[in-house]
């Protein structure tokens, strides 16, 4: 097996050299080296609900709990957008859900309609 994808994985080492210094990458072991490249696909939706701050809202605000309704009756891949609207991407930080945090606030507008969301 090893001598069937040589030439490929050589092609492919030498690639990532060009793009990624090789000295950096030895500070990983590989299952974290896999995280930092791969993420984490462990989606824990109930922790992110937790590790949410509120400004302008707590969570029994009406506003919230509507939000958070709504947001668990999506399906796998629309919260995966979701995130991936918070964070660049639909992966899970490093650390997992429990690292996670953003917050909700509310901000005053005139007309909400002229107004870009925020995240």
């Amino acid at each position: 097996f090893n001598t069937s994808v040589k030439k490929n994985f050589e092609d492919f080492a030498n690639g990532f050299k060009k793009g990624c210094s090789t000295d950096m990458w030895t500070i990983f072991v590989p299952v974290e080296l896999m995280a930092v490249i791969h993420g984490n696909t462990a989606y824990d939706w109930e922790q992110l609900e937790k590790n949410v701050k509120y400004r302008g809202y707590d969570v029994s605000s009406e506003v919230i709990k509507n939000f958070w309704t709504v947001f668990h009756d999506l399906s796998e891949e629309m919260k995966k957008r979701f995130l991936a609207f918070l964070t660049g991407t639909d992966r899970i930080p490093v650390g997992g859900m429990e690292k996670f945090t953003f917050t909700i606030c509310y901000t005053a507008h005139l007309d909400p309609d002229l107004s870009y969301p925020s995240a």
